[in-house]
């Protein structure tokens, strides 16, 4: 003990740190820093293990021909009651976080959510849609042509990302205004 008192006479005269003796070492325990590279790890792991969700979907509706969009047919009607019998071209805009590992992205369109009436297809990652879909990609952006409706009113649909996993993502709901 008496070695104990003079280490800690000379820590507090001289200001020097000190080793400590071999009777007391591994009897203080130095708090455990985060390995924060293994934190990184387990959690790039842990990512590539889940499914990556759909960042965002955008609907729109493209008129097919020509509008007619006579002033005074406007003027006495509602523009959305005249486009109502326009033949429309419906196309989903899907950006993702990661096309890397996606294989699928699958499709549903109906008159309610929940509902397929319209359609339920799934679309082959990098892959040509067969007809009337149509499928282009330009990084994480994914652009999904889903054919042509005359009278489409509004409806909700939703979209599935599928990893090379086997893991699906949870489903992106949107809808169209009609």
């Amino acid at each position: 003990m008496k070695y104990h008192s003079f280490y800690i006479l000379l820590l507090l005269f001289t200001g020097l740190s000190f080793t400590l003796s071999a009777q007391t070492r591994g009897k203080i325990a130095a708090p455990a820093e985060p390995n924060i590279e293994l934190d990184l790890k387990k959690a790039r792991s842990q990512a590539k293990a889940t499914a990556l969700p759909v960042q965002s979907v955008s609907v729109y509706m493209e008129p097919v021909g020509t509008v007619d969009l006579d002033p005074e047919k406007m003027q006495r009607k509602n523009p959305q009651t005249l486009l109502a019998k326009q033949e429309m071209k419906c196309n989903l805009l899907i950006n993702v976080f990661d096309p890397a590992t996606i294989v699928r992205i699958h499709v549903k369109l109906g008159a309610a959510q929940g509902k397929s009436n319209l359609i339920n297809h799934t679309f082959e990652f990098d892959r040509a849609a067969p007809s009337p879909f149509h499928y282009t990609r330009d990084g994480k952006r994914i652009v999904l042509s889903l054919g042509k409706y005359t009278n489409m009113g509004p409806c909700s649909g939703e979209v599935i990302l599928e990893h090379l996993n086997g893991k699906r993502s949870a489903p992106h709901y949107f809808s169209t205004k009609g």
